[in-house]
């Protein structure tokens, strides 16, 4: 979301737009910027794909479990929902490890990574309002209302180990602090 605005606030357009929506893009290796290539987005893509980082296959389905197949956010259980990292996976401490994870449905997922809402050790949503006003100026609004804004502090679906095991508990929790601290809310 913020890398979009940076684009536009920016004047970005075509290629330039799109390796710099690329590079900004979670999961990939960190390029200096002295090394970056002036070469068109298809190399760029081609890079990335090399360099993605491998994933457990097993994470979304033992995150989804946890929330009963669910959408912690909305309670969407028509079996689309994904597991969804608090600390993404590019970063160091983003592990593939179920205390790391939300069961979000896509839209919840969407706006979970672009930091458009963060959730709260204490499991609340709360929303960027710079975001939301940054989707009204660009009359990028509708839905919003129905998708997030009705949640705005409400407390999400626990996962089953939420409580009753305590270091994966605690693990959420700091998670969920690093979270909140690099979303800046």
């Amino acid at each position: 979301m913020r890398q979009f605005h940076q684009a536009d606030a920016s004047g970005l357009q075509g290629d330039e737009r799109e390796a710099f929506l690329l590079e900004s893009t979670p999961n990939i290796s960190v390029v200096p910027a002295t090394a970056m290539p002036t070469t068109p987005a298809e190399t760029i893509r081609r890079r990335i794909v090399l360099e993605r980082i491998a994933r457990d296959h097993r994470f979304a389905p033992l995150v989804g479990a946890q929330y009963n197949f669910a959408c912690a956010v909305c309670s969407t259980q028509l079996n689309i929902v994904e597991g969804a990292h608090i600390i993404p996976a590019c970063e160091p401490q983003g592990v593939d490890e179920v205390w790391n994870g939300v069961s979000l449905c896509p839209n919840h997922h969407r706006l979970f990574d672009a930091k458009v809402y963060v959730i709260r050790p204490t499991l609340k949503i709360a929303i960027d309002n710079d975001a939301v006003e940054f989707f009204r100026e660009c009359n990028r609004s509708n839905g919003l209302d129905d998708v997030l804004l009705r949640y705005d502090g409400s407390q999400i679906r626990k996962p089953t180990f939420f409580g009753r095991d305590r270091t994966l508990t605690s693990h959420m929790k700091r998670a969920l602090e690093v979270r909140m601290a690099s979303a800046a809310l």
